[in-house]
């Protein structure tokens, strides 16, 4: 989650030498090439100053920021990871860019996001933690709404369109699972209670469309 990509080999990164020094050098992993503990850290600062300068209402600069830190940090830096997490609670809450406003590759995009965070939270942090619950549940916002975007422009069938139900299903009980038993009064126990709403409508969406 610190590799900083080297300028030199351009296939691999750079690690520092001794994790617990603050001070210490940092070193390719891939070929000879080192820097100081002083040129990385400016380099993060200047991200790092960059990335919260960045308004609520300019997910657009958080995007470009991104693909700026992909050529110079390893994709499961921190810094991608912040930037990642921003977007994800931009897209889908912030005014303006509610679901209904946004185009599908934006939203393609959130789901995505949420995929590799998902990803390095299980490495990072396995079991049913409230990070693995938090990025379950802005997953689902993303792919239930993906699949009410197909089918209300016919762009699938109905049977998958139930089987994206039932997707979405799937996932709600895992989110209530973590969220569920978290105080209401809190953001992950709101989140479990509204999880439980979803999951009521989407099992009588089911029982409809399976009806017919």
């Amino acid at each position: 989650v610190s590799g900083i990509n080297c300028d030199k080999c351009k296939y691999s990164y750079l690690l520092p030498v001794q994790p617990l020094d603050y001070n210490t050098a940092w070193e390719c992993i891939g070929c000879d090439n080192t820097d100081t503990s002083d040129n990385i850290a400016n380099k993060l600062a200047k991200f790092e100053t960059e990335i919260d300068m960045v308004l609520l209402s300019e997910p657009e600069k958080y995007e470009e920021l991104l693909q700026e830190l992909r050529c110079c940090l390893h994709e499961n830096h921190y810094l991608i990871s912040d930037c990642k997490r921003r977007l994800i609670d931009i897209y889908g809450h912030e005014e303006g860019f509610e679901y209904s406003k946004l185009a599908r590759e934006i939203v393609e995009n959130k789901s995505e996001y949420c995929r590799q965070l998902l990803d390095l939270a299980c490495r990072l942090s396995p079991g049913k933690s409230e990070l693995r619950g938090y990025l379950l549940w802005e997953r689902h916002g993303a792919q239930l709404r993906l699949a009410q975007m197909d089918w209300l422009n016919m762009k699938c069938s109905t049977q998958n369109y139930i089987d994206s139900l039932k997707m979405c299903f799937e996932s709600l009980k895992e989110i209530i699972d973590i969220l569920g038993p978290i105080r209401d009064n809190s953001e992950e126990g709101t989140n479990g209670l509204k999880a439980k709403k979803d999951l009521q409508t989407i099992k009588q969406q089911l029982l409809e469309l399976q009806d017919k």
